[in-house]
């Protein structure tokens, strides 16, 4: 009936300060006595340095491998920044794929299987659309989404990040349909970046005035699912 594409964290699932979070545990497993703290590497972090920071520059030379090593890369330049020495940062830096990709920091929300299963048995396509690693279908898999999933696409395989309108272009060209839904909770990446790809916007979670439609929970979008005519 039609194809939904879903973004990942933040709307499926959830996590606590993922990223800065999972920096901080690779330093302090390499270095448990470390003075730098959480809060050091969320103030780095906030200046940017990920892929997604900068979706206008051309991301298609860090794609697999060569992704994590621009992430190892960034965190070794955050350790580096909040004063840890440089055999701990290279040691640390290591550890940031294997602290990213435990299935333990990320949750779902309590009527993710729900809205996916029920999308599904309406005879929609849902395919996770996001800004992250290569590895991303592994953790879908590990969080019990795989069997309602059509596909997953994933800025860490394609070189582009949401709003670019070529990681749109792709998930379109990919499967090939006549309406497309974009559920997402950014308001630039999924929502406009939506809009300019034709896609009917659904904004979950929060509400900006940039979505065609907002819902408060997951549960909430099937309300909109389906709608020939836009609010």
């Amino acid at each position: 009936m039609s194809t939904i594409f879903w973004d990942f964290d933040g709307t499926l699932v959830f996590s606590r300060h993922l990223w800065s979070g999972s920096m901080y545990a690779a330093l302090t497993a390499v270095h448990p006595q470390t003075a730098v703290t959480l809060s050091m590497i969320r103030e780095c972090n906030a200046r940017g340095g990920f892929p997604w920071d900068t979706p206008e520059r051309d991301q298609t030379a860090f794609i697999g491998n060569a992704w994590w090593h621009h992430i190892e890369a960034h965190t070794y330049s955050v350790y580096l920044t909040c004063g840890e020495r440089e055999e701990v940062c290279t040691a640390a830096s290591c550890l940031i794929k294997h602290c990213i990709l435990s299935p333990d920091r990320y949750h779902r929300y309590p009527d993710t299987i729900f809205v996916l299963r029920e999308t599904k048995q309406l005879g929609h396509r849902n395919v996770l659309l996001s800004n992250n690693y290569p590895e991303l279908e592994l953790t879908a898999k590990a969080l019990g989404l795989l069997p309602y999933l059509d596909g997953v696409i994933t800025s860490g395989l394609e070189g582009y990040d949401k709003p670019r309108l070529e990681l749109f272009e792709i998930a379109k060209q990919r499967y090939p349909d006549t309406e497309y839904y974009m559920i997402g909770d950014n308001p630039n990446a999924d929502i406009s970046g939506g809009k300019r790809a034709g896609m009917i916007t659904v904004s979950v979670h929060n509400s900006t005035p940039l979505a065609d439609h907002s819902a408060c929970t997951l549960t909430d979008c099937l309300l909109y699912i389906n709608q020939s005519r836009r609010s």
